[in-house]
């Protein structure tokens, strides 16, 4: 047995995303840029489908539009007053895929301000680079570190991150053999600079968030790992759907937080939540920084899945 993928817009619009026994059919991620150049009133939702079964580094890309909008008017009503009598607010929002749910919580801010936000929105895989060579069928997805994430062998879209079932055996077998002889020599001509190479920088961002950009600087979207130490401090660490216990063991998780209790400002916040599917409800809460830890300040109608972590926080002990 075997299955296809979408490796092209035609593809994507007009066939199901599902194979006969149900099985999703992996989309190869460099359509999300060439359906953002559509002129179609459902480019949101077609982008989703693309980056919904992406993983990468063991986190779904996927995203939704308007996903948080309840819990987000929670925050806002929660930090109120510091935003009002605020003339500057720095928020940096991690792991936000395509920023789409950025755009949304940026907007809701400048309503309620009457100073300056100042927005660094943030993901790990902002962009990718697609690699080819002349005459070949293959086309390899990777990241900065040229790690693959993605390979394409019309009509087959192999997933780096997640591994087709064992009935599709034609599937296995294609990927092994393409993994150790095309892919490897592509990433082998990566690394020595070969001019034979096609490559091309895809942009896995939100086009209102690009359109955003272009004519507010006041917004910004930057690479960023939540490993990382971070490079500034804010008013405003935001955190959606990526401090999730089936993401991360506790132990990373206390690393995370430390990272993000350096980066505040005294007295800074930090908005955690999680949910599934778009419009379903959100298990989060809003937390301020004090001198080692934080304190809860206000919950969503489920608290956060990881709120006794961030309340025995110490960060002493890392």
């Amino acid at each position: 047995m075997f299955k296809t993928g979408i490796h092209n817009l035609s593809g994507l619009t007009k066939f199901t995303l599902t194979d006969i026994f149900g099985s999703s059919r992996n989309i190869y991620i460099g359509l999300y840029d060439q359906v953002g150049r559509l002129d179609r009133v459902d480019i949101p939702s077609l982008q989703e489908k693309i980056l919904n079964d992406i993983r990468y580094r063991n986190v779904f890309k996927r995203t939704y539009q308007n996903r948080f909008d309840e819990f987000d008017n929670i925050c806002i009503d929660a930090m109120k007053h510091f935003i009002i009598s605020s003339n500057k607010v720095l928020v940096h929002d991690l792991a936000v895929s395509d920023g789409r749910t950025s755009y949304d919580f940026y907007k809701l801010l400048i309503k309620q301000s009457p100073g300056e936000i100042i927005y660094f929105a943030s993901d790990i895989l902002p962009y990718v680079f697609e690699i080819s060579t002349v005459g070949s069928r293959v086309k390899t997805i990777i990241d900065k570190g040229q790690n693959v994430i993605q390979v394409i062998f019309p009509p087959f879209v192999f997933n780096e991150f997640s591994q087709d079932n064992k009935l599709y055996f034609i599937n296995l077998m294609l990927k092994y053999v393409i993994d150790r002889t095309v892919v490897k020599a592509q990433l082998r001509d990566v690394r020595n600079n070969e001019a034979k190479l096609v490559i091309k920088k895809i942009y896995l961002v939100d086009k209102k968030c690009r359109d955003l950009m272009s004519v507010d600087h006041n917004f910004s979207f930057e690479s960023y790992d939540i490993f990382d130490r971070a490079t500034r401090q804010v008013n405003i660490v935001r955190a959606m759907n990526i401090l999730n216990p089936t993401y991360f063991p506790q132990s990373d998780i206390k690393i995370i937080l430390r990272n993000i209790h350096d980066s505040l400002l005294v007295d800074g916040y930090l908005i955690v939540g999680s949910n599934g599917d778009k419009g379903s409800c959100v298990d989060g809460g809003i937390y301020q920084k004090m001198n080692t830890g934080f304190i809860s300040l206000r919950h969503a109608a489920v608290p956060s899945r990881i709120n006794q972590v961030i309340i025995d926080f110490d960060r002493t002990e890392l």
